[in-house]
């Protein structure tokens, strides 16, 4: 049974009684140095996680916030070896799990000349050995993950795949992720693109209840809940501590550092005060 970095923090939120935060950055955004410095503010704000995307063209499912923060580390020059040099200089310099998030393509073409397998593991080897605990690949699911060799490959070198699973999933399939799953899963909570919500979709808790269920009845190993897609508010987190183990706060995070003075301690102060305002989510009850 494969288990690392993310379930020891799973297991510490868990014992604290309370949902834990991941929360996102797009590396290279404003720039690595930027990136790297805003990590350090998030770990020391409290929270629990940090997913860190590679910057696509096309990032399908983000919305326009995290589009635009792409397209600026994009602009930057951002490679895939610069991001994966930032979470091995982080690895040591921070006391929570660093997850890669991207999109398949960077992956499938990693290394020039190679088939999607060999990129796939050879990339698994070199996130794992930088740091990494996990990853986050929307735009390849389970069945696709298998196919191209992801699955085995994250495996093979110690990583979760956090398999992403919208809220329409079809009970059968849902079944397979289950089956399939380590570490904990990524309930999406709406269809679409991310982005900043004033509200949680309606029928949130229903979704999760119905993964956790599957879960509780496939998983070969403990399975945590991450919720995502449009978190931005501590009420949000109040709404989801008793169905969901951890809150994933991207578009909003993202859109501080965008309505920041453009200076690096504003940044940093600002992304400082939203955290704290969102891990007090219980003393506003």
């Amino acid at each position: 049974m494969l288990e690392n970095e993310i379930d020891s923090q799973l297991a510490r939120v868990g014992a604290e009684g309370r949902i834990g935060i991941m929360a996102h950055v797009v590396a290279g955004f404003p720039n690595l140095e930027a990136t790297r410095a805003l990590i350090h503010t998030m770990a020391e704000s409290g929270v629990d996680f940090i997913e860190v995307q590679i910057p696509v063209e096309n990032p399908v499912l983000d919305g326009p916030t995290i589009r635009r923060a792409c397209g600026v580390s994009i602009e930057n020059g951002t490679k895939v070896a610069d991001v994966l040099e930032l979470i091995r200089r982080l690895s040591t310099e921070v006391d929570i799990p660093l997850l890669v998030m991207s999109y398949g393509s960077p992956l499938l073409d990693y290394t020039e000349g190679a088939n999607s397998h060999m990129n796939l593991e050879a990339f698994c080897s070199d996130a794992q050995t930088a740091g990494a605990s996990g990853l986050i690949i929307p735009d390849l699911p389970l069945s696709k993950a298998v196919e191209v060799g992801l699955i085995a490959a994250s495996r093979q070198h110690g990583l979760h795949n956090v398999l992403v699973l919208p809220p329409d999933m079809p009970e059968a399939e849902l079944r397979d992720n289950a089956e399939a799953a380590s570490g904990m899963v990524y309930c999406m909570l709406h269809r679409g693109s991310t982005g900043v919500r004033e509200q949680l979709a309606p029928n949130a808790a229903a979704h999760l209840a119905r993964v956790r269920g599957v879960m509780g009845e496939c998983a070969t190993s403990r399975v945590s809940q991450l919720a995502g897609f449009g978190i931005s508010r501590p009420e949000h987190l109040r709404q989801l501590e008793p169905h969901a183990q951890v809150a994933a706060i991207g578009s909003k995070a993202i859109e501080v550092i965008f309505q920041s003075p453009p200076t690096l301690d504003a940044m940093l102060n600002n992304v400082a005060s939203f955290f704290d305002s969102m891990r007090a989510y219980r003393q506003e009850r």
